[in-house]
């Protein structure tokens, strides 16, 4: 395909820009929410890339840093016309018209300065060849995926799901092997629809948000979306609530997408969010392939998205899910060659404001590995031409100046407080007990429950094992002239942190051990194939085996082995088909029983509409309620009820005015209170309080006293 002219390019973005207007304008269902989902999420970024004139991008990176700079947009535009909306009197900056109006008006002012610098052409940007049932493979992934779910909902079969994952497992194992069927130009787009088909089969299970702290960013954007601005010096007596509010990623960007793609926050959170995040093994995929290869890079990131982490926790935590997209970023500038040094430091600085305003943990891990990378580089006189002191600076200073002054210095004070829970824990460095429980699972020093638990324990360790070789592979080779040294940093930087996560109490409980190793794979995923391929080759050499090609292949056959038995372990496939104990919400959720609402905290149409009535009838500075985990944040994502406004139900007498007890299906269908990880039983907790029911929807309860 020919390059893309400058002339092809305006008209895009014009076309782009009037249907976005048009949709928007009329509000043609389906068509606002595609056309305008495509505009917001590229164009701006599009248009950016060409004013920096890095024609020199592929597809995929062009895609990558056109959406990464369109995110930067919105959460900028949104953060200014935030500020100068206050000044000058307008009163919900983040209206739609608005905001439709700063970002128009940017686009067209870009696009023409485009056109009339006389930019040169853009690389190709046409799909890479393939065939078209190989097309149609692909992308039937994803629609498996939506049908699947939709059917899980409602019916309670499962079969569509479980296809989908037999599916995915089949293209995977079928692409590295069979380069004549799959040619591996197309592993960009297998990596992208297989990360969409994972993260939609949880999160299109029900019409809710589900996880724990997504319903606090939930929360805290519908207040920002029902004010029509961000309040950056509001204060929070819950600190948790307030650490959150801090963050743009949940505030201030989501508000934006569902005003102008009207659709609710709860949709942005559940569709919006898993598209963009998906992105993340993109970037992997394309950091990785220039380092490692084709293959070693394409298993390294479906060793990723396997982990359970990414298609399940991760879709709990908005501001996570966006500052995983700008930290990928960051480290493709470290990397890519193709970026103009006066671009990269540019775009340093503006991913890395948006990784700070995104998520504060995300942001003290980055800081933390490019001062490492920055330290080691200079003491070793090894230092990144891309990666200096003053960049060091630069990140450390927006990150203490933001977490200093917005929102009563609340994400500072939390920040404070895990330091010093971490500090405290060295008293208690030789007790197990305060080791975090995956962490004593994951190394081994936990009980299982079940055989089937115990396989696919072997087989995460088997994972972890190999990722070990691979590091013990990667740091012999440091005296080589062609070692990659500023890559073995953040590999380095990881180890110590999963050493920290062990040895130190508290210290994984800071950001919670299954994040944490997530995280770590960014880095340390690679690592698992070239410790594969490695081992294979030190046995071969042991047992004088001269046939190099015949012993690769065999390390690869016994990757693709431990990765297809961790992909059908960790998606609880394996267990679904079983019968045994599972943690799939999408796959087990018609058999999970009390599990749904204490382990997964499960919100339903009798909750929200229970919450909705409390907050119509009730007046809200008066309103305090007792609940229990199950529904405790469920009240406050769609009640809208502060999270200082609510009690542990454990903890009540008989109630005062304006003090309610709410009850969800955990207590009303199975008897059981929970908080805390403390079971109890609701009958016995509730009969002596002299109680009355003033709302009943046939699972949920309102009470009060009778005093």
């Amino acid at each position: 395909m020919k390059n893309l002219d400058i002339g092809s390019f305006l008209v895009i973005v014009l076309a782009v820009q009037f249907s976005a207007l048009v949709v928007i304008f009329f509000d043609i269902p389906v068509a606002r929410q595609v056309v305008g989902f495509i505009y917001l999420a590229f164009i701006p970024g599009f248009v950016i890339v060409k004013l920096l004139k890095q024609d020199n991008l592929e597809l995929a990176e062009t895609v990558l840093f056109s959406v990464g700079l369109s995110l930067a947009i919105i959460m900028v535009a949104g953060l200014i016309a935030n500020g100068v909306g206050s000044i000058v009197g307008i009163k919900q900056p983040l209206e739609s018209s608005f905001m439709v109006l700063v970002l128009s008006c940017f686009v067209l002012l870009g696009a023409f300065a485009c056109y009339f610098r006389g930019s040169r052409n853009l690389q190709p940007i046409g799909l890479t060849k393939g065939t078209a049932a190989t097309f149609l493979v692909l992308f039937s992934l994803p629609v498996l995926s939506i049908l699947g779910a939709y059917f899980a909902n409602v019916t309670g079969n499962t079969i569509v799901l479980i296809l989908d994952l037999l599916m995915v497992l089949t293209v995977f194992v079928v692409a590295v092997f069979s380069k004549r069927l799959i040619t591996p130009k197309i592993y960009l787009i297998i990596v992208f629809v297989i990360a969409i088909a994972l993260l939609f089969q949880y999160s299109l299970t029900s019409n809710y948000a589900q996880g724990f702290d997504i319903k606090i960013e939930l929360y805290g954007s519908t207040l920002t979306q029902s004010t029509g601005y961000w309040n950056y010096a509001a204060s929070f007596s819950d600190l948790s609530t307030g650490k959150l509010y801090s963050m743009i990623s949940v505030t201030i960007l989501p508000t934006i997408f569902s005003n102008i793609l009207n659709m609710s926050l709860t949709w942005i959170f559940k569709i919006v969010y898993p598209i963009i995040f998906a992105l993340v093994p993109l970037g992997l995929y394309l950091l990785w392939r220039g380092k490692f290869g084709l293959t070693v890079a394409f298993c390294a990131v479906f060793l990723f998205v396997s982990q359970v982490t990414f298609y399940t926790e991760m879709l709990g935590l908005a501001r996570q899910m966006i500052a995983e997209v700008f930290f990928v970023l960051l480290f493709l500038i470290f990397f890519s060659q193709k970026l103009r040094i006066q671009n990269a430091k540019l775009l340093f600085v503006l991913f890395s404001f948006c990784l700070v305003i995104s998520h504060y943990s995300i942001a003290i891990m980055f800081a933390f590995y490019i001062s490492l990378m920055w330290l080691i580089g200079y003491f070793t006189h090894r230092s990144s031409r891309r990666l200096n002191l003053s960049s060091v600076i630069i990140f450390l200073v927006l990150m203490f100046l933001w977490f200093v002054f917005t929102i009563s210095s609340a994400t500072m004070i939390s920040v404070a407080q895990s330091e010093s829970r971490i500090v405290g824990g060295f008293s208690d460095f030789f007790n197990p007990a305060f080791r975090d429980t995956v962490v004593l699972r994951g190394i081994g020093a936990a009980s299982v429950s079940s055989q089937y638990e115990t396989a696919s324990r072997i087989i995460a360790y088997a994972t972890e094992f190999f990722i070990v070789i691979g590091f013990l592979k990667f740091l012999f080779q440091l005296k080589k002239k062609d070692f990659d040294f500023q890559y073995f940093i953040p590999c380095f930087a990881s180890i110590l942190l999963l050493m920290l996560c062990i040895l130190v109490p508290n210290f994984a409980s800071a950001f919670n051990m299954t994040r944490f190793y997530h995280f770590f794979l960014f880095f340390l995923a690679p690592l698992f194939a070239i410790g594969c391929i490695g081992l294979f080759r030190f046995a071969a050499k042991l047992l004088g085996v001269a046939a190099k090609k015949k012993t690769e292949i065999s390390g690869v056959v016994l990757m693709i082995l431990l990765l297809g038995s961790y992909f059908l372990f960790q998606t609880s496939f394996v267990y679904e088909v079983t019968g045994e104990q599972s943690w799939s919400l999408p796959l087990s959720q018609y058999r999970l029983g009390s599990r749904l609402y204490s382990d997964f905290w499960f919100v339903t149409n009798a909750q929200v509409n229970g919450s909705r009535w409390l907050t119509q009838n009730t007046e809200m500075k008066n309103l305090y309620v007792h609940a229990d985990s199950s529904v405790i944040n469920n009240l406050v994502a769609y009640g809208g009820i502060p999270p200082d406004h609510l009690f542990a139900l454990y903890d009540i007498s008989a109630p005062k005015y304006g003090e309610f007890v709410y009850l969800g299906e955990l207590s009303t269908v199975y008897n059981t209170i929970i908080y805390n990880y403390r079971y109890g039983n609701a009958s016995e907790l509730l009969e002596p309080k002299q109680l009355s029911t003033i709302y009943n929807n046939g699972f949920c309860e309102i009470l009060t006293g009778t005093i």
